[in-house]
């Protein structure tokens, strides 16, 4: 039998964004409903309700950083515990040392010479105390001598049950952890997958219609990569290229100028050509959605996208994210 494999988001970015960008979607899908049923009739309702339906359920779910807050303070339980077990077996001390004084054979049936090692595993804590409470029940008149109770030798035997239930809570707690988890990428990533199949309807209608407003409201970040999203700097009254080639016409960026100075964006013939006044200018912590023909003139020549710092003073910034 073939071992399943782990479950892995197929989106980039924190779940809550997603979820977000996904309600926007829905969004510009009911505003949009009768031209996204004219091109695919698939989508009419309960199309729309079911995908919000799915994004509401999907946040309720239980998130990762809950889970292991939850884990630690399950944690947390067993080793306040322990430190019980550890103070009972201490005080028990006290009464066999009374009763056995000098008896170094009789201490080591109460596990003296193991209490170190045992009482730094759970599991092997649990057998120690269980271990020790029966020593003591065997021992009970010569313990009763010098004044510990039976409610204290009982006590002992408690404080095991404790770590017990304790430590089975945690550890059920544990081995369920990655069920959970995985509900929660499968619902998240059915979720994904909408989006993605509505963001294309949208940008294929739009697109047709020659309406680019529209257009980009169905564009989203692509997942990350090492060449997506891009950063830079960009020195004074320098041009920096940011592309070259691996793009048309139709391909989407969001430009956003993370700097403090305005910079100029555009198709370029060479790396180090400057960007004509035609492409798009950012003012400094702007951003714009774009394709790549709102940057100049494309053919098969210019194969370069540039940036310009149009101030001649400050170096500035840039960010460059792929859209799908």
């Amino acid at each position: 039998m073939a071992t399943p494999n782990d479950k892995t988001r197929d989106f980039g970015g924190a779940d809550a964004d997603m979820l977000e960008a996904a309600r926007v979607t829905h969004g510009h899908f009911v505003e949009d409903y009768d031209e996204m049923i004219a091109f695919d009739e698939t989508l009419e309702d309960p199309f729309a309700d079911n995908f919000l339906a799915a994004i509401d359920a999907a946040q309720l779910l239980t998130v990762d950083n809950v889970v292991i807050d939850q884990q630690a303070e399950k944690t947390q339980t067993v080793e306040d515990a322990m430190k019980k077990g550890r103070n009972g077996f201490q005080a028990l001390k006290y009464f066999i040392e009374l009763a056995f004084p000098n008896n170094q054979a009789k201490w080591n049936q109460f596990g003296y010479n193991d209490y170190e090692e045992q009482s730094r595993s759970q599991a092997k804590f649990i057998q120690f105390l269980y271990m020790v409470h029966q020593r003591a029940v065997e021992n009970q008149a010569a313990l009763n001598a010098v004044g510990c109770t039976n409610v204290r030798i009982a006590g002992i035997k408690t404080l095991a049950d404790n770590i017990q239930v304790f430590n089975l809570d945690q550890e059920l707690f544990i081995d369920d952890r990655p069920v959970g988890t995985e509900t929660r990428i499968l619902a998240l990533n059915s979720i994904w997958a909408t989006v993605r199949r509505i963001r294309r309807a949208g940008k294929i209608i739009w697109g047709e219609a020659d309406n680019f407003g529209k257009y980009q409201r169905y564009l989203g970040e692509s997942a990350p990569s090492s060449g997506n999203p891009l950063t830079g700097n960009v020195p004074a009254s320098s041009v920096i290229k940011i592309l070259s080639g691996g793009f048309t016409a139709t391909t989407a960026y969001k430009l956003e100028n993370t700097g403090g100075t305005s910079l100029r964006f555009g198709l370029c013939q060479t790396d180090t050509e400057v960007p004509a006044e035609t492409g798009i200018t950012l003012a400094a912590g702007t951003e714009q959605n774009i394709t790549v023909a709102m940057l100049g003139e494309f053919d098969e020549t210019h194969i370069f996208i540039n940036v310009l710092n149009l101030s001649s003073e400050a170096a500035g910034s840039y960010k460059v994210t792929l859209l799908e």
